[in-house]
């Protein structure tokens, strides 16, 4: 089939064209689109990532929080310590992620800085946040000032993603190209057959 028939390039089709070339730097594109290609695979198959085919019907626990450089806070993902990030818990239930976020924040390890403000920043923001979303059955609690907390949960969609607009794709050079394979598609829950 000619490459401008298709809508949309298969990633892995593209990138085996690729490597039968003569030219090192169009063998490169390839080593590099296999990489994105495996990065993305090992994000899906992790029901949290937001690349999984499940992600859309989590449960999630979003904690946005600005400490004005006066501590630092832990990355979950890196482990470095920020000043301005945004966390995020994901499972299968409201009370999993909420205890998820609360084991981790008001946890000192997970600090670094003036022991009195990490202290009070735990227990007066931290601690009050995250009691009034569990005690009022509340989705949300923030506040300003120096320091910024936003402590945010979202319900799972209720509507599943149609399966067209739920295949994970990339563009280049304005051409539309899949990620996955037809089986990886099917294997990792995008589309439920080969239709």
């Amino acid at each position: 089939m000619p490459l401008g028939s298709r809508a949309v390039i298969n990633a892995k089709i593209l990138s085996e064209f690729l490597k039968t070339s003569q030219c090192s730097e169009i063998v490169e594109l390839a080593t590099a689109i296999d990489k994105e290609r495996e990065r993305f695979l090992d994000a899906a198959k992790i029901p949290k990532s937001e690349e999984s085919a499940i992600y859309w019907k989590m449960h999630k626990f979003v904690a946005d929080l600005s400490t004005d450089m006066d501590f630092y806070v832990k990355d979950i993902d890196s482990g470095e310590f920020c000043t301005n990030l945004v966390l995020e818990w994901v499972g299968d239930t409201r009370d999993s992620v909420i205890n998820q976020a609360k084991d981790y924040l008001l946890n000192p390890d997970n600090y670094i800085g003036c022991e009195n403000r990490i202290g009070y920043f735990i227990r007066d923001y931290v601690h009050v946040g995250i009691s009034d979303i569990l005690d009022n059955d509340k989705n949300f609690w923030g506040t300003g000032g120096n320091w910024e907390v936003e402590f945010q949960y979202e319900i799972p969609d209720a509507i599943p993603p149609e399966p067209k607009n739920h295949k994970p794709l990339t563009n280049f050079f304005g051409r539309k190209i899949d990620l996955l394979t037809e089986d990886e598609l099917i294997e990792l829950g995008f589309v439920t057959d080969k239709d």
